[in-house]
């Protein structure tokens, strides 16, 4: 039986699966650009993306930024957002190396279905 993670481990764990999905979706951002919006604005939304349903009022440059996150956007981000905080908080608390695995595991498809969420707050901002 392996010795669980260190909560050193798990905090640069999530955070690099944080950042290294974000960053994924900035390069989805470069590579499928719409012809009205520029680089440096595709940057900033890409950036945004990181912040999920929240990310309209963080994309400085494109159209419509201005105005509020959908409402339903922001609800399912807040589930999100709960998701995370338990499986974060979970594997903190977990005494087995699996259960924190299981929940890192877990966390993978969770952050997808964020920046799914960033995504689409963008697309609703662009059109």
């Amino acid at each position: 039986m392996k010795d669980p993670l260190s909560k050193w481990k798990l905090v640069m764990i999530f955070l690099f699966l944080w950042l290294g999905i974000g960053s994924l979706s900035m390069l989805a951002h470069l590579i499928w650009r719409p012809h009205y919006i520029s680089v440096q604005t595709c940057l900033n939304g890409g950036l945004a993306n990181f912040f999920g349903p929240w990310a309209r009022p963080l994309a400085k440059g494109w159209p419509n930024a201005d105005e509020p996150p959908h409402f339903p956007l922001v609800i399912l981000g807040s589930f999100v957002l709960g998701i995370f905080a338990i499986l974060i908080g979970a594997s903190m608390m977990g005494r087995e190396r699996w259960f924190q695995m299981l929940c890192i595991g877990l966390f993978v498809p969770a952050m997808l279905f964020w920046i799914v969420l960033g995504f689409l707050e963008l697309v609703y901002c662009a059109s």
